[in-house]
């Protein structure tokens, strides 16, 4: 009564099937894993590579800004 499921025809099959499923989907979450982990230490070096370029860039782009804002000062009042 207990071992009735052995009996069925295509047990094994089905039993071989199911557990080549469940290797295939764990197969898939480690590869899930593995982009995520990837993906993470893209983001890593590209923020690292911005805050290093972009500490050059903001210097640069504050001395256009400066020089910009003088051109532009007033630099007295005329009385007549």
């Amino acid at each position: 009564m207990y071992h009735y499921w052995f009996e069925i025809d295509g047990f094994e099959e089905m039993i071989s099937k199911a557990w080549c499923e469940c290797l295939i989907v764990e197969i898939i979450k480690d590869i899930q894993k593995a982009e995520k982990v990837d993906n993470l230490e893209a983001a890593q070096k590209a923020k690292i590579k911005w805050a290093i370029e972009g500490e050059e860039n903001t210097k640069f782009y504050h001395g256009i800004l400066n020089k910009k804002r003088n051109q532009l000062g007033i630099r007295g009042v005329l009385k007549d």
